[in-house]
């Protein structure tokens, strides 16, 4: 059985963390998930715009808040708000949802499924009836803390755990953070070391929605010959080896 992985990476904050991550899953000749929180994304249009021109492009929420804090009104306007940005950059849909901090709650399956989306990356630390919207479960939440920088601590240790779960689980589901994963090229080193180890490994490194399309049939739309056409292009660009430092 092919062993798959899944990276979800949570875009807020820092513009160049971001893009040393997509430079780093370029390198790779990876595709990655990127999830991308509203603000964030107006505020790095064309950095959005050239992500997703590769890899699969969805919403944090607007405001990267913590939706188990919100009524129910609120969260929906949070989370279609932060869509709604996402999907006027990149100019498509957009199907998938993960929230800040894995935080949600049974108003938030609510809204996930009366606003018809496909599926969520969120939940970790609880289990949920998600009725018709699939349920991507992260394998681990972090691959940093301030808890190993108290403890002088080398970003390579999480990445050694990651290798354990890759053992264990298939598929295994990464979130990674660019503020940590892209804080710095030492952080990138770690993450891009485990990637390689994956490879090795035959892994197969996908975006969400061609992971369903493969393993739940009929759950996604079928890709359309301009999506098809863009991942053509996409596989060219990714042989030049070319990230958005390369073209600055």
């Amino acid at each position: 059985m092919d062993k798959i992985i899944m990276i979800c990476a949570d875009c807020e904050g820092d513009h160049h963390q971001i893009e040393r991550i997509f430079n780093a899953f370029q390198e790779q000749k990876i595709k990655g998930n990127f999830f991308f929180v509203g603000k964030t994304a107006e505020e790095n249009k064309s950095l959005v715009k050239e992500i997703a021109q590769i890899h699969n492009v969805d919403s944090h929420t607007y405001r990267h808040a913590n939706l188990r804090k919100f009524s129910k009104e609120n969260q929906r306007e949070e989370i279609l708000h932060g869509k709604h940005v996402v999907e006027e950059i990149i100019e498509r849909p957009t199907y998938g949802f993960r929230a800040p901090y894995h935080a949600i709650n049974r108003d938030t399956v609510e809204i996930l499924n009366e606003e018809k989306f496909i599926y969520d990356a969120s939940v970790l630390y609880y289990r949920y009836n998600m009725k018709n919207v699939i349920e991507i479960y992260p394998s681990w939440f972090r691959e940093w803390t301030g808890l190993y920088e108290f403890l002088h601590l080398s970003p390579r240790l999480n990445w050694k755990f990651t290798k354990l779960l890759f053992k264990l689980l298939n598929p295994l589901v990464i979130a990674v953070h660019p503020h940590y994963s892209g804080r710095n090229e030492v952080h990138t080193a770690a993450m891009v070391e485990f990637l390689t180890y994956a490879k090795e490994q035959n892994a197969r490194i996908m975006t969400i929605p061609d992971y369903l399309r493969e393993n739940k049939p009929g759950s996604f739309p079928i890709a359309t010959k301009a999506t098809k056409d863009q991942n053509k292009d996409s596989a060219n660009s990714d042989n030049q080896g070319e990230g958005i430092g390369d073209r600055k």
